[in-house]
């Protein structure tokens, strides 16, 4: 595997072996590059040196472990009051936004109950006149019940004394034949 870097935009290129002298385009920044024979130093590998461990070595990387740690433990404090800052302006615009939301709708809710009140006010005026109407009627109507039996009275009254004057009519009718008949005989006789 032969790996080199690009000459224009330095990215990292991997070929076959089989690839060396073949002319090729970067991927990133499509410049044509012949493939070098073998892999740039940077790529190949240093041959193992024996590492020496010794006290002052292991010292110093405790050393450099101990900064390390410092370095977080300050970068943190440092962050974390910028952090809780941010976290406190996030919520606070998160607050806004919902009772912002909330405001429309209530506004939005207020808007409709006064719309509904107004169709209720509309419906209780019609239904009141339609009342009214109805009353009217009724008055209209028992009234005309009350002439209507005060008539049927009336023409009741006026029946009966027809029935009892055809009654005495034929009570006399009757008795003027009773004398008519010994009328005659009277004089047959």
């Amino acid at each position: 595997m032969i790996k080199f870097r690009c000459p224009r935009c330095t990215q990292k290129i991997a070929v076959n072996d089989e690839g060396a002298g073949v002319e090729i385009s970067c991927p990133t920044c499509t410049e044509k590059i012949v493939v070098p024979p073998q892999s740039t130093p940077e790529f190949q590998l240093l041959p193992a040196v024996p590492v020496r461990f010794d006290r002052d070595w292991q010292r110093r990387a405790e050393q450099a472990e101990q900064r390390a740690e410092n370095a977080l433990t300050t970068v943190r404090a440092a962050l974390v009051p910028h952090l809780a800052r941010l976290m406190m302006d996030k919520l606070v615009q998160t607050l806004v936004s919902q009772r912002r939301r909330l405001m429309d709708t209530q506004e939005n809710a207020a808007q409709r109950v006064e719309d509904l009140e107004k169709r209720l006010e509309t419906l209780q005026q019609r239904l009141h006149r339609r009342l009214q109407t109805y009353e009217r009627r009724i008055g209209i109507l028992q009234a005309e019940l009350a002439a209507k039996e005060k008539e049927n009275g009336e023409l009741a009254t006026a029946n009966m004394r027809l029935a009892r004057r055809a009654m005495e009519l034929e009570r006399l009718k009757e008795a003027v034949e009773a004398e008519s008949m010994d009328i005659d005989l009277l004089l047959r006789t």
